[in-house]
């Protein structure tokens, strides 16, 4: 019996990836697993993929700074699987690009994605962890958020404010049985992950 047995996961950016290899780890470990993902082809191919492989497996297209649509995850997790058990708060975006030269759109839609799609899947996990009496949520920041780097002003400002967002929301619901943290890959760490997510 894995770690996980039974336990229902909610992963976004689950297609790929760090989330991708995450949801493998946590099939193998017993857990039911829905994968969230605007990448609607890979997201159908993982999923069978997993079901392959006798897990459960199912895949839900959304954009999660999308209220409604992050709603709709939960709720197709739900109807599904009966509950919520963990979430992978893993979505994000960014790329290298001078500050100088950043458009103002460009910054909202980093931080749009990185933060504040991070707070819509925290507080829809929430909202189903306080009807079941607790759950897990893992939200995936960076060592950008402590450290910065050049050329990532946008990113590194919305990982930062994931950081204290979990400390806010760790702090807010322990009493609650709900545990919040986060992780803080380095790029080694990301790499390692994208190979063993290249060889699913």
């Amino acid at each position: 019996m894995g770690k996980l047995q039974d336990q229902v996961a909610v992963i976004t950016g689950g297609a790929s990836g760090i989330g991708a290899a995450t949801a493998l780890l946590f099939a193998e470990e017993g857990a039911k697993v829905v994968l969230v993902d605007l990448n609607e082809d890979k997201g159908k191919a993982f999923e069978a993929e997993l079901k392959a492989r006798n897990h459960e497996a199912l895949f839900v297209k959304a954009n999660i700074t999308s209220e409604e649509e992050v709603a709709h995850i939960f709720q197709q997790a739900v109807d599904t699987f009966g509950k919520v058990d963990v979430v992978f708060n893993n979505a994000g975006i960014g790329r290298v690009h001078s500050s100088h030269d950043l458009e103002y759109s460009e910054w909202r839609n980093t931080v749009n994605v990185d933060l504040d799609g991070v707070f819509l899947v925290a507080r829809e996990a929430i909202r189903e962890m306080l009807k079941t009496g607790g759950g897990k949520i893992v939200n995936t920041a960076s060592m950008y958020g402590w450290v910065g780097s050049p050329g990532s002003a946008a990113y590194n400002a919305a990982k930062g404010g994931v950081i204290n967002l979990t400390r806010s929301l760790a702090l807010e619901y322990a009493e609650q049985n709900i545990r919040i943290n986060a992780l803080c890959p380095a790029l080694l760490i990301r790499q390692s992950f994208r190979r063993r997510a290249s060889k699913l």
